[in-house]
């Protein structure tokens, strides 16, 4: 049983990193993924912990309030990729069948890889969590307590928006909005959450808050007490109950794959009907879509929560708010290029060049972009003079960061988890070079623009390179 969980985990690795004919970079690319991972939550650890260490109390508390809140929601999109991630064309169950295993060897079998893959990124996630709120002054049993339950709790909430989508939309004709329905459900119960939360953290009195959980735990935080050991023992009991019904029931329901149907037909009537083409295209793709809607849920949720909160905090957010509400604009963007074939797309193939294509695509995902990240300009204090530069300089940086991770590391859409793991990266880049656009900023505000603009330049020049590569060592037939 060992030696076929083995098997199946290299498998899914092997559809996950495309190495499925490349036997001898197999190895060499586990152990990338396993080192840059390491890596990004090392360095991430270690820069917490000394930010928050020369942090003002009030800092400290608010950036203790965010991490948590972070590690709940950073865990629901590891958890939502599972049911994605894993073969549901059901060939991986008829090639167990003639085994000699039981219905529960098989689930294990099939589930195994997934959950060993969504438990390492967790571990992973925990660190940086463990590290701010250690910094900010917390005894280290509570800052483990405080960031194990709160990525326990974002697990549940993961998994029980799967669970109840599964139930409710188990027929065949549901399964091209399955996914993007447990994004929506999913967001839905993080808005809510964060929302009674943020009432909560004012002194209101919100019934049924202690069903929630996080808000009591996110309440007591602030109070400066230890984590209630019946919330943290009720929130990991129910996330676990949550995973393990997701894990024998979900496996009966999604069984085949289909492709989405044609809700907006496309014409060459209208004006600059390529460009029309390319978004409504984009916009058929459950994936982009779902992340669309998902994160504009989540930078509409951020403008409202700043705006709630008190005036004199506004000046010191200002730049933190931006740069959530930019990243999470990228998250669509960035998986367009995954939307076509790592090699021959269907534009090289109709005989259009690399470049003219480059473009096309890099100015529907501005499109998307700024759709996303329209909250931004929203933001208390964002139309001062300084505060418009520093949005540009922080819209460029994070859009580069977006398109060029889109481009370089192309994963398509159907890649669930590894679009995660780009995904990851992206956000790691983005927010490493959003952090030091703010510092510049703060020194110089046109040099800051400046050098966000010289990297779009250059991070453009490098994607579109690239691409002409590709288009070379594939040409079409």
């Amino acid at each position: 049983m060992i030696r076929l969980l083995v098997r199946t985990t290299d498998l899914l690795l092997r559809k996950l990193t495309h190495t499925a004919n490349h036997p001898r970079a197999r190895l060499p690319v586990y152990l990338g993924l396993l080192a840059g991972g390491l890596v990004a939550s090392g360095w991430f650890t270690i820069r917490n912990y000394v930010d928050m260490v020369g942090a003002r109390p009030a800092e400290q508390l608010f950036a203790a309030l965010i991490a948590v809140a972070i590690g709940y929601v950073m865990a629901g999109p590891v958890v939502l990729t599972a049911e994605l991630t894993r073969d549901r064309s059901g060939r991986f169950e008829a090639a167990l069948a003639p085994l000699p295993l039981t219905r529960q060897s098989t689930h294990v079998l099939v589930w195994g890889p997934v959950l060993l893959l969504i438990a390492l990124i967790l571990v992973l996630l925990l660190p940086p969590s463990i590290a701010t709120l250690r910094g900010a002054g917390l005894p280290l049993i509570d800052a483990v307590s405080y960031a194990g339950v709160s990525l326990a709790l974002g697990t549940g909430t993961a998994a029980l928006s799967v669970l109840v989508v599964s139930l409710v939309l188990a027929g065949g004709k549901w399964k091209v909005v399955r996914a993007p329905v447990c994004f929506l459900v999913w967001a839905a119960i993080i808005v809510v959450q964060i929302l009674v939360a943020v009432n909560v953290l004012m002194g209101e009195d919100v019934p049924l808050r202690s069903w929630l959980l996080v808000p009591e735990v996110l309440r007591g935080l602030s109070e400066g007490a230890g984590l209630d050991p019946v919330i943290a023992i009720a929130g990991i009991t129910v996330s676990v109950i949550i995973v393990l019904g997701l894990f024998f029931i979900s496996g009966e329901r999604f069984r085949t794959v289909s492709h989405g149907k044609i809700l907006v037909s496309w014409t060459s009537r209208f004006r600059r009907n390529r460009l029309v083409g390319e978004l409504l295209y984009a916009l058929r793709d459950a994936n982009i879509l779902a992340n669309l809607i998902t994160c504009a849920l989540l930078t509409g949720g951020a403008l409202y929560l700043v705006h709630r909160l008190p005036q004199q905090m506004h000046h010191q957010l200002l730049p933190l708010a931006m740069t959530f509400i930019l990243l999470c604009a990228g998250i669509p963007s960035r998986g367009l290029r995954g939307t076509f074939p790592g090699r021959v797309t269907p534009q090289q193939a109709m005989g259009m060049t690399a470049g003219s294509w480059f473009v096309t695509q890099n100015v529907v995902s501005l499109a998307l972009f700024l759709l996303v990240g329209a909250p931004a300009a929203f933001l208390p204090g964002a139309a001062s003079g300084s505060a418009v530069m520093l949005l540009l300089a922080l819209a460029i940086a994070v859009f580069t960061c977006s398109t060029v991770s889109g481009w370089l590391l192309v994963v398509r859409n159907e890649n669930s988890l590894g679009q995660v793991l780009i995904t990851l990266v992206y956000l790691a880049i983005g927010a490493g070079v959003a952090g030091f656009m703010v510092d510049l900023w703060s020194r110089s505000a046109p040099i800051a623009l400046g050098l966000a603009v010289v990297l779009w330049a250059a991070g453009s020049a490098g994607s579109l390179t690239m691409e002409q590569r590709r288009w070379r060592q594939n040409p079409r037939a």
